[in-house]
């Protein structure tokens, strides 16, 4: 079929060079030991301690409370509960808005957005996701309420700007989703911050007086971040910073290959021979046999050290961020018990959200 308008190959893919994949398995242990010690180091002059906000939401509190739904659902729902808690506290629950769910699955945060808009005649849903899906939440959407518009395209692919529904009318753009994994995080920043068109940088008004600036179209961001052994230094929308703190491509790669030793809580390999047969495949505990890992000879904190990889992936999207004149920071929104992935990277522009 025809690419529609808003398809532009590779549009927020970054570099289009063959990445550069180095495993734990290959690097020696002497080298694997300086590159922890690079990170410890780092990690202390540049990353903050992450402050914990666990919300919830009104929308969601009879689910919340009703027994029908076992400890796997109730998992779910206070994951979605308290990613809206941050958005209506962040005042982005707002009608009028274009509401974009990258990795929207089913669509069933974006239904419970709607849900929990007031008013929300105004507003606009447009759910991205690369996958067909079933039983979508789209359909109690059809007959009255807010347009819900499905786009099935890779996000690196995806020109916001060009997507008619946005295209015609200036309407302030809400990006979220609830576990983006890997590189996907990445390329919904790159698509909301970078490949829609800035703000006019001329502000002067006919009279020859500076005019309010005027705010850029995406107004905010909230994302659960999630399975970082996945990201790729192709699409890193943090490449400066970790060329700033002196981490090649390849360190990328082993700090990705490290990350996933944040939730695998092993010491050794025999530990991690029995916690594969019992690995949640919803989370990124799994760790590959090709880490069999330099670092067995090497006794550190493996999972703080897989934290602060993770945490340094994280950063370097928040300093990405900052440079297009948004507020950004992550938080603890649930506990761990909850999900072992429970960090949400959120940004705004719009001095009213802060």
């Amino acid at each position: 079929m025809p690419k529609p308008n808003y398809y532009r190959k590779n549009i927020n893919a970054g570099l289009t060079a063959s990445p550069i994949k180095v495993t734990l398995a290959d690097t020696s242990t002497a080298d694997l030991h300086e590159l922890v010690e690079k990170i410890e180091t780092i990690y202390k002059d540049h990353v903050p301690e992450i402050a914990t906000e666990i919300l919830t939401h009104e929308v969601l509190r009879q689910r919340l409370q009703d027994p029908y739904y076992g400890s796997f659902a109730q998992k779910h729902l206070q994951q979605q509960a308290s990613i809206l808690g941050h958005m209506e506290q962040l005042g982005l629950l707002k009608n009028g808005h274009c509401f974009v769910e990258f990795g929207a699955g089913k669509g069933q945060m974006s239904h419970w957005v709607q849900q929990a808009s007031p008013h929300s005649e105004d507003s606009h849903f447009v759910l991205v996701d690369r996958g067909a899906n079933r039983y979508k939440f789209d359909s109690f959407h059809k007959e009255e309420g807010p347009a819900f518009e499905r786009i099935r395209m890779d996000i690196a692919h995806l020109n916001l700007s060009e997507i008619p529904s946005i295209k015609e009318k200036h309407t302030p753009i809400i990006g979220f989703s609830k576990h983006l994994c890997g590189a996907a995080t990445d390329l919904a920043l790159c698509c909301l911050a970078s490949t829609l068109p800035p703000p006019p940088s001329d502000n002067t008004s006919a009279t020859g007086l500076p005019e309010e600036p005027t705010l850029h179209q995406c107004r905010g961001v909230v994302i659960a971040l999630c399975c970082h052994h996945r990201s790729d230094w192709n699409s890193y929308v943090g490449k400066r910073a970790f060329s700033e703190w002196g981490l090649s491509a390849a360190d990328f790669s082993l700090i990705c290959g490290m990350t996933s030793w944040a939730t695998c809580k092993l010491t050794d390999a025999g530990e991690q021979a029995n916690s594969r047969d019992n690995a949640d495949s919803k989370t990124d505990v799994t760790v590959n046999h090709d880490e069999n890992v330099a670092a067995n000879a090497v006794r550190w904190d493996r999972e703080q050290v897989g934290g602060k990889c993770k945490r340094l992936i994280d950063h370097g999207r928040i300093l990405y961020m900052k440079e297009r004149g948004f507020d950004c920071r992550v938080r603890f929104y649930v506990d761990s018990s909850v999900s072992p992935e429970n960090v949400l990277l959120i940004a705004t522009n719009d001095d009213n959200t802060r």
